[in-house]
């Protein structure tokens, strides 16, 4: 499973992915399990049933669009805008430190827009 080849910089980055059933609830257990943060967007349509699995497994949960594609456009903004908040707080902390950071993302799946999610 990708989620647990996750290095512990990847893994502390958190997930975002997109889904509409059955993967989102694959993708939440998986992380919750490694102690990762996962947020899933789905399309508003998606099942009550799907919806509260994922939710009782743990991962946060992001009704965005009505369709698939709306959500996944949604989920790629959100993995985006945790990239970009990341890399201001690393370079912070570089400053802080006087020194150099590298900061990396690494995200199983892309997610659309910010939405607060990180």
């Amino acid at each position: 499973n990708k989620v647990a080849q996750l290095s512990h910089e990847q893994r502390s980055c958190g997930i975002v992915a997109c889904s509409a059933g059955n993967h989102a609830q694959g993708v939440a257990f998986s992380a919750i399990k490694l102690g990762i943060d996962a947020v899933i967007v789905m399309p508003t349509g998606t099942p009550s049933i799907k919806v509260d699995g994922v939710r009782k497994l743990g991962g946060r949960v992001v009704l965005h669009g009505d369709t698939y594609d709306e959500a996944a456009a949604e989920a790629a903004l959100a993995d985006a805008e945790a990239a970009r908040a990341e890399a201001r707080a690393a370079h912070a902390e570089a400053r802080a430190a006087h020194g150099e950071a590298e900061a990396g993302r690494h995200r199983t799946t892309g997610s659309s827009r910010s939405s607060g999610y990180s």
